[in-house]
């Protein structure tokens, strides 16, 4: 298994193989962590997950994207009245940049 408790989920194909970021939650309706799964060719998992965030706010909204050596993870939190959108950069090293 890849991920569970998962309330949201986008995959996107990379060179080495995949990344799916995935936002989980411990009761099934509030998200509790937002976090990145790296995927090598055949699938499986590729050693630790990275964490972008604590997201009691986040939305089941969120969208990952390949953009040159980079991943892009946007997604959306309403602590308030409108929502605000949120971006974290994943380099090739698999750190935040």
């Amino acid at each position: 298994m890849l991920a569970a408790s998962v309330i949201g989920w986008q995959l996107a194909a990379t060179r080495t193989g995949g990344a799916l970021a995935v936002l989980r939650s411990r009761d099934g309706e509030r998200p509790t962590r937002l976090e990145v799964v790296f995927l090598g060719r055949d699938g499986r998992r590729q050693g630790d997950s990275l964490s972008l965030a604590d997201a009691p706010a986040a939305q089941a909204e969120l969208e990952l994207a390949v953009l040159g050596d980079n991943l892009l993870v946007a997604w959306a939190e309403t602590k308030v009245v409108e929502p605000e959108i949120h971006l974290s950069v994943i380099g090739p090293g698999r750190q935040l940049l």
